[in-house]
């Protein structure tokens, strides 16, 4: 039955209709410019008994000339969407296909041939990171631009933006609380091995102090002195922060052009509204490869270790630690606050976002899986698109749980292991909270770019200079790591997405006017292609005017 085509009532609007809307039913209004299709309307009469979703328009259709019901069926046709079991099989390949390939010995003859083969196994991942960051960075700055004209049309802006900022802040201070906790547990797991290795190499990474980081990462950042170098640098926060003030701009032209009767419209946000629909289509385009392109990434990335077991031998604990620590904070962080603030089963919720997961695990960057993650969470229809378009992309660039976590682990491992146990006091773990917090607010979402903070902790706390000898460890399987924190971060930027959704439903009145239904409408319409990209079926939706996914919501990529 969850598969069933669901029916689309249209039924005649009534003079109660504006209570029906007041009551919670659902109420969605179909652009006139897409009329249905005669061979998709049909009589009510000697119809099966298939689900239906009645729907009350609030302007009478011309095309509804009698008074009985119409029913709206669309096809389910081909789509690029991928049964979840479809991308873990080809993940699950891509893992064991890479092992056999590290482990495989050609001797010193045939490493080039090994080598090559592995580089070649990777192209269509890289080509399909490459195209998707190439569409991220434009589709970020229009989806934060239109997501903030909404928001201040209807007048919620501020606190949207309120709510987000203190979520993700909070969140991330409790990971950082987290990995401290977690690594007091571990600590007496950890072994000095510093007898056993010679002289430090070479710092692979450049040295920065505490304050360069949090002045350059965090501050700096914001204030671009060229967007378009931005852009190609891919600096996520400053181009967040331009587009949320362009959106201010925009907005206050448009109510003053308007007040001067020079014109009743925002051509600027039309333009925006049609680039964002053919960025969306690229996007569709490129996830139709998504199980093969995982298959690729995992394979490559597991292909080019020379021997995963010795690495994972040598930092098991360590891997055990980050695995706890990443569990505690889903379980009693995450889970907890849907629970709490939504009143709601949070695995109702995050049964869809496995596909972001899996794009996650496969990219290792949270701002290559901003499409997949906007996809995943707007439709499972518990995320206004509104907000969902403004908080996913801004958490990209500001919460990063996952080196909150990790930060403190990897620190206190790097310590134990180079023979600094005696130092480590109360006030090591006050600094590491504190530095893990805000560092990790100026982390790039890309992959592995978290290593240069450790080593600022690492010096900072324990007043050295330079690499300790045993960052190699870490440096060994931060591939693995890395992917369980992007993980982590975007299952935390879809969780507070859920909880500023319903904080905002619950403040709305009973009755919505119609300029707030409009927005909503066009809010909902914005991301269809991206939720429903082949005309599937349409799914109520708790958010008045917006639109879900299909029946299988985020169980299907």
């Amino acid at each position: 039955a969850r598969f069933a085509r669901p029916r689309l009532v249209v039924c005649r609007p009534t003079d109660n209709s504006r209570s029906a809307v007041g009551s919670g039913s659902a109420t969605m209004e179909r652009p006139p410019s897409i009329p249905p299709s005669p061979k998709s309307v049909s009589s009510k009469s000697g119809r099966s008994t298939l689900p239906q979703v009645q729907v009350h328009m609030h302007k009478l259709d011309p095309e509804i000339v009698d008074n009985e019901p119409i029913v709206l069926e669309r096809e389910e046709k081909g789509s690029s969407r991928y049964p979840v079991a479809t991308v873990i099989f080809f993940a699950t390949t891509g893992f064991v296909s890479g092992y056999f390939l590290s482990v495989w010995n050609p001797g010193s003859e045939g490493q080039a041939t090994k080598e090559a083969l592995v580089m070649w196994i990777g192209l269509i991942g890289d080509l399909f990171l490459r195209a998707l960051k190439c569409v991220v960075l434009p589709l970020v700055f229009i989806n934060v631009v239109l997501s903030t004209v909404d928001m201040l049309k209807l007048g919620k802006a501020g606190k949207v933006v309120s709510y987000t900022v203190g979520f993700y802040m909070f969140t991330t201070l409790v990971a950082a609380l987290v990995g401290v906790f977690t690594v007091i547990c571990y600590k007496g797991f950890f072994i000095d091995v510093s007898s056993d290795i010679g002289v430090a190499e070479e710092s692979v990474l450049e040295q920065v102090s505490l304050s360069d980081t949090i002045y350059d990462g965090v501050f700096i950042k914001l204030i671009s002195t060229n967007i378009f170098a931005d852009f190609v640098n891919s600096n996520f926060a400053s181009i967040i922060f331009f587009a949320v003030v362009f959106a201010f701009a925009v907005q206050k032209a448009t109510t003053h052009l308007h007040l001067t009767n020079q014109t009743t419209a925002s051509h600027v946000v039309d333009l925006f509204r049609e680039l964002e629909q053919v960025l969306l289509e690229m996007i569709n385009w490129i996830l139709t490869i998504t199980p093969i392109a995982v298959f690729s990434l995992v394979a490559n990335a597991v292909g080019k270790q020379d021997d995963p077991a010795t690495a994972f031998a040598n930092v098991g604990f360590l891997l055990a630690a980050t695995a706890t620590g990443f569990a505690i904070h889903f379980l009693l962080v995450y889970c907890l606050l849907i629970l709490v603030v939504t009143k709601s089963n949070p695995f109702s919720y995050y049964k869809h976002l496995v596909p972001a997961q899996l794009m996650a695990f496969a990219s290792a960057s949270s701002a290559a899986t901003i499409p997949v993650t906007l996809k995943s969470a707007i439709a499972s229809g518990q995320v206004a698109p509104f907000i969902g378009g403004f908080v996913i992309p801004l958490g990209a660039t500001l919460n990063m749980d996952g080196g909150g976590i990790y930060f403190p682990l990897a620190t206190i491992f790097l310590a134990v292991t180079s023979g600094l146990e005696d130092q480590i006091t109360v006030a090591s773990y006050v600094m590491l909270v504190i530095i893990a917090t805000i560092g990790s607010a100026g982390t790039a979402p890309v992959p592995s770019a978290s290593l240069v903070l450790i080593i600022t902790a690492y010096n900072t706390i324990f007043n050295t200079t330079g690499t300790p000898e045993t960052f190699s460890f870490i440096l060994a399987i931060d591939w693995l790591l890395d992917r369980g924190r992007t993980i982590l971060n975007i299952t935390g930027d879809a969780t507070v997405a859920r909880i500023v959704s319903h904080l905002m439903a619950s403040e709305e009145d009973a009755d919505d006017d119609s300029a707030e239904a409009e927005v909503k409408r066009t809010s909902a319409a914005r991301f269809s292609r991206l939720t429903n990209p082949e005309g599937a079926s349409m799914r109520k939706s708790k958010f008045r005017g917006g639109q879900g996914g299909p029946s299988s919501g985020g169980e299907m990529l």
